[in-house]
């Protein structure tokens, strides 16, 4: 349950970083860490379920 929640508030943490990322570029680099944005997420997405797995087959 704590790791759950640990799992959570990093997907959180992501996500702010994200959007304030793209929030704090301007125009000409915004397409280019977007896509870094993205893929950031996507890979914490992947460790989060992954992770979840592997405390499932532990547990």
């Amino acid at each position: 349950m704590i790791n759950d929640l640990r799992l959570a508030k990093v997907r959180q943490e992501l996500l702010l970083k994200a959007a304030q990322m793209n929030r704090d570029t301007s125009a000409q680099g915004k397409s280019e860490l977007h896509s870094l944005s993205k893929f950031a997420l996507a890979l914490g997405s992947v460790f989060v379920v992954v992770y979840g797995v592997i405390l499932l087959a532990l547990g």
